[in-house]
């Protein structure tokens, strides 16, 4: 039977760049490899550090993981016997909002692809469409910036992305295009709760090869994916939809718009043309 409480599992240290601040990572072995494996793209775009922090897990008396930072708002915990990959996505989810505190960037949520050196992001809580979304036009020979995860520079709006592996569930498989279903095959996976798998690792690389991931890229327009319907067409929307990412959200050259995630094919066809017309 598979140990989740990692009772005899001993301590590695690894190292990873989030945007201009390097985190170490102190982890249960288990961990640290998926960590190696979801995060193995971060290192190859590494930009000069001017901070440092450092995450740590231990278990307290209640018998939950305490994932915690030096800020004391990026703490997480993760109930003992929860699989790996669970505690290995709140880790992540720990070293981004302490690197955010320290970094000169704003942290900007959301899935991230660019053209010709524009980036799109595609923002809202439905991370299966935007996965899906972002996996047809990079079909179209777009290229992917983040899964999750970036940082945007406020005065110059350069994109600087944490290039975590893309996630997929079984359920959302069909939807992909064929060539990610050979990346799929590649990624590593785990039964979630009500059985669904999860498969955490997926590189666009495999799927489309070298190229496809961008390094970096202006912040061009927004695209908020609301809801799911039968939509052809990109609805113009307001700047606010960038709130959080401060004088950001002011500027007038950012092109907003809102979208009810349908077919993949279908909404692809509307996000370029959309896209095309801010250019």
């Amino acid at each position: 039977m598979l140990d989740t409480t990692f009772a005899n599992a001993s301590q590695v240290r690894q190292s990873y760049p989030v945007a201009d601040v390097e985190v170490s990572v102190k982890a249960p072995a288990p961990v640290a490899a998926i960590l190696s494996q979801t995060l193995s793209r971060t290192g190859v775009h590494q930009r000069h550090s001017n901070a440092a922090t450092e995450i740590t897990i231990e278990r307290d008396h209640h018998d939950h993981w305490r994932i915690h930072g030096n800020n004391p708002g990026s703490e997480r915990l993760v109930a003992v016997g929860k699989p790996a990959v669970e505690v290995a996505g709140a880790v992540v989810s720990t070293m981004i909002a302490d690197a955010t505190s320290y970094s000169s960037m704003r942290l900007l949520r959301a899935t991230v692809i660019s053209q010709n050196d524009r980036a799109l992001a595609l923002l809202g809580d439905d991370w299966d469409a935007t996965m899906l979304l972002a996996s047809h036009l990079h079909a179209r020979a777009w290229n992917v910036v983040s899964g999750i995860y970036s940082f945007v520079d406020e005065g110059t709006l350069r994109v600087e992305p944490f290039h975590k592996l893309l996630f997929a569930t079984s359920g959302s498989l069909w939807r992909l295009p064929l060539a990610y279903r050979r990346a799929v095959e590649a990624s590593p996976w785990y039964v979630r709760d009500g059985g669904e798998l999860g498969f955490y690792a997926v590189d666009p690389e495999v799927a489309y090869g070298r190229g496809s991931w961008c390094s970096s890229a202006s912040l061009a327009a927004a695209v908020i994916i609301d809801g799911r319907g039968i939509q052809r067409d990109v609805q113009s929307a307001p700047t606010s939809i960038l709130d959080g990412l401060g004088k950001i959200a002011d500027r007038s050259d950012i092109r907003c718009g809102r979208l009810a995630f349908g077919d993949p094919h279908f909404s692809a066809d509307a996000i370029e043309r959309w896209f095309a017309q801010s250019a």
